[in-house]
Formats: structure tokens, sequence, C-alpha cells
């Protein structure tokens, strides 16, 4: 809103297809109105689905923070169980386990900062373009 202005922003939820413009005649006088309700409809009809949108970018980070770190865990999960399996491995792979629990938990945290500070510099920069409204086109 501070960087685009509240009208610009509004413009993102209720999207208007027909441009009124400056009447040149009568006809095109008479079809303001027209072109109005049309606006009106198709942007009251659009709002919700334009709502959905922006909450499922949030919700998709969401989803892929959760299967990502679930997906971690259970990679950990199995791998202590190949180890309690075997006699050999348990007494050879207490400091091993410790060395790949911790190298499969900051690979993993390092590969989900870099995801998610990548995708939220995408949605940012998205937010910031500036719209075609703004730029007169």
């Amino acid at each position: 809103i501070a960087h685009h202005g509240l009208r610009a922003y509004l413009s993102e939820y209720f999207k208007t297809p027909l441009s009124i413009g400056t009447p040149t005649g009568i006809g095109s006088l008479l079809l303001i109105p027209v072109k109005c309700i049309i606006n009106g409809v198709v942007a009251l009809v659009a709002f919700p689905f334009e709502l959905l949108s922006k909450f499922s970018l949030v919700i998709s980070l969401s989803f892929r923070l959760f299967g990502n770190i679930f997906g971690g865990a259970l990679i950990g999960t199995l791998f202590k169980q190949v180890i309690s399996g075997s006699y050999i491995l348990q007494v050879i792979g207490v400091p091993f386990g410790v060395i790949i629990a911790l190298f499969f938990g900051l690979f993993e945290g390092g590969v989900q900062a870099y995801i998610f500070t990548v995708l939220t510099a995408t949605y940012l920069g998205m937010a910031l373009t500036p719209s075609k409204e703004e730029h007169g086109h």
C-alpha cells in the first residue's frame, strides 16, 4: 500500500476488464454506464479468486516448509533405524551417526533458508513491480 498507494493496491483485487476512457461522442457517452456495470460485476466475481490467490502463496510456503522438514525428520528416523538394526553399525555408527545427523540438519536448514529467501524475494519483487496502470499502458 505504501509503495503503490491504496487505489493501485485495491485494483489488484478488483479487476476491471473494460476501460471507461473519455467519451468522444454520444454513442460512447451512452456506453459508459454499461461499461461501469460490467466492470462492477466482473470485479465482484473476481474478488474471491484474487483473495484466494494471495492466500495460496502463504499456504504454499507453509506446506513446502512442512514437507521439507518432515522429509528431513523421516530421513533421520530411517537412518537411526538402520543403525539400530546392526550391531556393527551401532558400535561404529554412534560418532558416524551424529556426524550424519548433524550434516543432514545443517544441509536441510541451509537449503530451507535459501529456498525461502529466494521465494520471499520473488514475492516481494512481484508486489513492488509497477502495474500497467501506474505506467499508463
